[in-house]
């Protein structure tokens, strides 16, 4: 009786094997399933949070490109970021400047290259300190960047110089901002070690863009710019300081010599006289 009791469980137990297989199966197929789930969860946080971090890297990316083109102490652009912005304007000056320029006149639409120049900035480091200088540097770059327009690139060139660059210029509109921009400076002070005020005194130069109609001064020479600007400035030192020089835009002229040309003789003899140009000065409270 045992005996037939155990062949039937055996018996029992062996049809049901194949129900437990199924079984078995559909528990793997279930539990690939989860795991195949988990996984694309997996895959998706990790996508979400590379996403993260690329926009991170990109920001951070953009930050740092901002502070390669900032001058830490004034906050100004830096000669990178004039390097980087100044041929594109140039570029769009000859264009805008020369389709509205007639015949005989000068442009009503031009760019001008104007650099202020403390005088006297070696010696306030040496009177009051360097900390008294960089105030100096400062409150200039703050009294530049409130006179200029919004749209004009102010940027940080040298120790104690500053580089404006003015767009939708004409004759008298350039020796107006020029004559502005020394009166604005020139009545600055900052307060010195012993608490009295430290007067600061700058000299200015500029140049227009274009320098005459017929150009063939490519936007990526700009450092000739800049240094026939610088030469100006050199001019004003020359006269005591405290002033501007620089050039403007003939009121009338025949165009006879190419911009390069003009350029090269200019910066060899910046007091040269030449067709289409010619030498402004400007001194506290006259205008050109």
């Amino acid at each position: 009786m045992s005996e037939m009791n155990t062949v039937e469980r055996l018996a029992s137990l062996t049809s049901a094997l194949p129900s437990w297989s199924l079984a078995a199966a559909l528990l793997a197929v279930i539990l690939l399933l989860a795991w195949v789930l988990v996984e694309r969860l997996r895959q998706r946080r990790l996508g979400s949070r590379l996403a993260d971090t690329e926009q991170q890297l990109r920001a951070q990316v953009q930050t740092l490109a901002e502070h390669v083109r900032v001058d830490p102490l004034t906050g100004l652009g830096n000669r990178a970021r004039l390097a980087e912005d100044l041929p594109g304007r140039l570029s769009m000056a000859r264009r805008t400047a020369t389709a509205d320029w007639p015949d005989h006149f000068t442009p009503r639409n031009g760019l001008a290259l104007l650099m202020v120049d403390i005088d006297s900035l070696a010696g306030i480091n040496r009177a009051h300190g360097r900390a008294v200088g960089d105030a100096a540097l400062k409150a200039m770059a703050t009294a530049v960047r409130q006179t200029i327009r919004q749209d004009d690139l102010l940027a940080r060139w040298g120790d104690d110089e500053l580089v404006v660059v003015g767009s939708g210029l004409h004759r008298e509109g350039l020796a107006t901002l020029a004559a502005k921009l020394l009166q604005v400076v020139n009545g600055l002070s900052v307060t010195g070690t012993d608490g009295s005020p430290v007067p600061i005194r700058a000299s200015l130069g500029f140049v227009p863009y274009p320098l005459i109609r017929r150009g063939s001064m490519s936007p990526e020479e700009w450092p000739l710019l800049i240094e026939l600007t610088a030469r100006m400035v050199g001019l004003a030192k020359r006269r005591g300081g405290g002033c501007g020089n620089g050039l403007v835009w003939a009121p009338t002229y025949q165009e006879e010599q190419d911009e390069a040309d003009l350029l090269a003789v200019l910066l060899v003899n910046p007091t040269a006289r030449a067709e289409g140009i010619e030498l402004a000065e400007v001194t506290l409270n006259q205008p050109a």
